[in-house]
């Protein structure tokens, strides 16, 4: 029952972080810069789905093996970084197309660095849920929520009011995440078990499908948002947006604790 309640609540926390986030961001970001932030937040889905696709259902699949093993990096071999460094390299190739002509190198640095840190995120998530650290994971889900959109807002009112400055707090917010995971993850690796010779480690990990199941699945999800900036510009994605995440919050807190 504690358990479900670490759970549930971590889950809701989170929500309205996302929820407040985006409101304080709403008060003060224009509907076309808010847009632009859109299109940034569609290709670091992009990069995550690919990551929860190929690596993070991985390590859930296997979790008794990750629960009892003393390492993380069972699934990361040279051959899987690799698929998951070609995949990255495209999407930055396909921002700098998309994105990186009239927002300066500021902003396009701050988002890359927010695409990569919010993909490998999924790792450290898959890690504690596989590691049934409840309170770490309920933990990492409220600094990737709070502390991004946080991170953002401040700078953005006290320090510049451009999108480059809601950039560099969204990288900062999973950048913190990614931190608290590691700190966790190394500071409990003393109490974990190590396997034994009966509990044979999960087979390899093949990344090539699981990385086109995740792009289409993202696809899936984000085609509206792709269309709506193409057809219409970066304002009416920018309204579409803030409202998608403000309605569809509360929907995916109860898909989550279903």
């Amino acid at each position: 029952m504690s358990k479900a309640i670490v759970h549930f609540s971590g889950y809701a926390l989170s929500a309205i972080g996302a929820v407040v986030g985006v409101s304080i961001l709403s008060h003060y970001v224009s509907p076309e810069e808010y847009g632009r932030v859109a299109l940034y937040v569609v290709l670091a889905t992009l990069f995550q789905n690919i990551i929860r696709e190929s690596v993070g259902n991985w390590i859930l699949r296997h979790s008794y093996y990750f629960n009892k093993s003393n390492t993380g990096k069972a699934c990361l071999t040279r051959k899987i970084i690799l698929k998951l460094f070609t995949a990255f390299t495209i999407i930055v190739v396909t921002a700098l197309i998309w994105l990186g002509k009239n927002g300066g190198w500021a902003e396009f640095i701050y988002g890359i660095s927010f695409i990569g840190f919010l993909g490998w995120t999924v790792v450290g998530e898959s890690l504690l849920s596989a590691k049934q650290y409840r309170i770490a994971f309920a933990t990492h889900s409220n600094i990737l929520q709070w502390g991004r959109f946080l991170c953002a807002s401040l700078l953005y009112i006290f320090y510049e009011q451009a999108v480059s400055s809601i950039m560099l707090g969204f990288a900062l917010g999973s950048g913190l995440t990614l931190l608290f995971d590691a700190a966790i993850l190394s500071k409990k690796k003393h109490h974990d078990i190590r396997v034994s010779a009966s509990d044979h480690p999960p087979p390899p990990l093949e990344a090539t499908t699981s990385i086109f199941i995740g792009i289409l699945i993202w696809f899936t999800a984000f085609y509206d948002r792709i269309a709506l900036e193409w057809l219409h510009g970066q304002e009416i994605l920018g309204i579409y947006f803030l409202l998608f995440q403000i309605g569809f919050m509360p929907v995916m807190l109860g898909m989550r604790v279903s």
